[in-house]
């Protein structure tokens, strides 16, 4: 697929991130260990639906290349200008990967609707409450043929409220043109109202120079016992959950959460 064969919405960044996140996407995956549990997952959740993916978070697009790779056809969006700047430059489009810039909530693709979507990381609590992650579910729906499915990686709450210390984070991978970059910052869970809070600050240091990008988000997550009715306003059937990326049975206390729903 080509990028001028694409007709996704732009618009404004979703969610509630402060800072300087266009300075994050050279770095972003950076703090991230090795993906290829994640990309074989999707990808199992995704073939017996069909070859065409679309990723419609998909930030530098890490996960959507690898499964371009696994063999689908894949569309990788982000409403992030530097977001897409930067996996273009990584993973430039061919005719298994198309790049666009364009906001999650105001989807449109009549032209090819898709047989799976996914958003992975926990990216639908980006959005502040019920119906704002409603809106999002039904936009991507809106996207798929009937019968498509959806794939959920979701943060179980916890059932109390909790607060780490401020630390040190060193990235996973070597970053690029031999910078040296940590991340420092806390987190806070409030159980009353399911609010995520992190707090971080990117360290840069290159060419004899210091940077440093601070940025906050507020993730809202939501009660196991919601999703199905969260699920059914955006027309979509919940069908399966798994508790890790080898897609075992989920299991309280499990610690990753993948929900699949098709659409009705």
């Amino acid at each position: 697929m080509s990028d001028d064969r694409a007709s996704l919405v732009p618009g404004t960044r979703a969610g509630r991130t402060q800072g300087d996140y266009a300075a994050l996407a050279e770095f972003w995956t950076c703090f991230f260990g090795d993906r290829g549990p994640e990309v074989e997952a999707w990808a199992t959740l995704a073939r017996p639906y069909g070859r065409r993916v679309l990723a419609p978070m998909a930030a530098v697009g890490e996960l959507a290349h690898g499964l371009a790779r696994a063999g689908f056809e894949v569309v990788a969006v982000d409403r992030s200008a530097a977001m897409v700047r930067e996996g273009r430059r990584r993973f430039p489009p061919d005719e298994a990967l198309t790049w666009m810039r364009g906001d999650v909530r105001r989807l449109r693709r009549a032209d090819m609707p898709f047989d799976f979507a996914f958003l992975a990381n926990g990216d639908l609590h980006h959005f502040d409450g019920f119906e704002a992650q409603a809106r999002v579910l039904a936009s991507v729906a809106g996207a798929l043929r009937p019968g498509g499915a959806v794939g959920l990686e979701l943060f179980a709450p916890a059932g109390a409220s909790w607060a780490t210390p401020p630390r040190r984070f060193e990235p996973l991978r070597p970053p690029p043109g031999g910078a040296r970059i940590w991340k420092d910052g806390a987190t806070r869970f409030d159980a009353a109202t399911l609010r995520l809070e992190i707090e971080q600050t990117l360290h840069v240091q290159r060419a004899g120079q210091r940077e440093r990008h601070p940025h906050r988000l507020t993730l809202q997550l939501l009660e196991r016992d919601a999703l199905p009715a969260l699920l059914e306003r955006a027309g979509l059937r919940w069908l399966a959950e798994y508790g890790g990326y080898d897609l075992a049975p989920w299991a309280p206390g499990a610690a990753t959460w993948i929900v699949l729903a098709e659409k009705a």
